[in-house]
């Protein structure tokens, strides 16, 4: 008895072993429902374009995602599209009067043996150096999507998590994020209107110079670091407000329903501050610096369940 203990054993352990080898060798393939409902096995498929109908990748001037496919988008020396699919034909890509459209279907899957697996498909977008884009805009899709030194007149988001990482806007950055964080590193763009249902928001030494930018979190954190605005809103359901080296040119209104603010601010010329918890502790620093009273400027800070805490740097 204790023999065929030992030997199971054994032999479930080269099992083990000999799975986690296959893994690495693509040896272990999703299972997915299709649109139809037909249960098939997926496939990794690579496929790399630098033409699409006759048009070439270098020219493309305006970008629109309408499919479920995670997105990075950035410059190379060698302009190229990189998709994997789940499936053949499942993501499709077509340029038209230089807007490249990223389409397909949907896919939801797990391993075969019963690990779940993300299947979603991965589109790459390699663009030339120096690119200027008219925009790029997502329409109402669950993928992630990740931008990096691009340079774009709008920019219109919305699906799952978004990193931006040194972009230029000319106008508004518009992001809607239904599950996933959104991160703004080196950003710049007249004003921004963010908006996350399930996951946090950070903005991290960027500049946004003209009109009001708006901020709104239902289940989540905001953290501003050297972060300017002309004008701020910011407001959070369920989370925490923090911030430093926060720069305001006209007015901040942050508002928490249910989590703490806290943070420092940068020059407190002609700032009136204005704190307050409903249910916890307000310690807010006041300057008295008002050297033109016509065009002060007020800090707003309230939570109604959660501490209060403002200083300088």
């Amino acid at each position: 008895m204790k023999k065929k203990y030992v030997i199971s054993l054994i032999v479930l352990a080269l099992g083990i072993v000999l799975m986690f080898v296959g893994f690495l060798h693509d040896g272990v393939h999703p299972l997915y429902f299709s649109n139809k409902h037909n249960l098939v096995i997926g496939s990794k498929n690579k496929h790399v374009y630098r033409k699409i109908n006759n048009q070439e990748v270098s020219g493309i001037k305006a970008i629109s995602i309408e499919n479920n496919s995670n997105v990075s988008i950035q410059p190379s020396s060698d302009p190229r599209i990189i998709v994997y699919n789940s499936k053949e034909n499942n993501s499709g890509l077509s340029i038209s009067n230089h807007e490249l459209r990223v389409t397909g279907n949907e896919n939801s899957g797990f391993m075969l043996v019963g690990l779940f697996q993300n299947v979603s498909n991965k589109t790459e977008i390699y663009l030339p150096e120096n690119v200027y884009l008219n925009y790029i805009h997502q329409y109402n899709q669950s993928g992630d999507v990740f931008i990096k030194d691009i340079n774009t007149k709008e920019m219109s988001l919305s699906g799952g998590s978004v990193h931006l990482q040194n972009v230029n806007a000319q106008g508004t950055i518009k992001i809607g994020s239904t599950d996933g964080d959104v991160h703004l590193s080196n950003v710049k763009a007249n004003n921004t209107i963010l908006n996350a249902d399930d996951g946090d928001i950070s903005i991290v030494n960027s500049i946004f110079n003209k009109g009001e930018s708006q901020i709104v979190d239902s289940d989540g954190d905001v953290t501003l670091k050297n972060a300017t605005f002309d004008s701020i809103y910011c407001n959070v359901s369920d989370g925490d407000i923090n911030f430093y080296n926060l720069l305001a040119n006209k007015k901040i209104n942050a508002q928490s329903e249910d989590g703490d603010i806290s943070g420092k601010i940068i020059n407190d010329k002609n700032v009136k501050i204005n704190a307050k918890s409903d249910d916890g502790s307000t310690n807010a620093y006041q300057p008295n610096n008002y050297t033109d009273p016509k065009h002060l400027k007020t800090y707003s800070f309230y939570t109604s369940d959660g501490d209060v805490n403002i200083s300088k740097r």
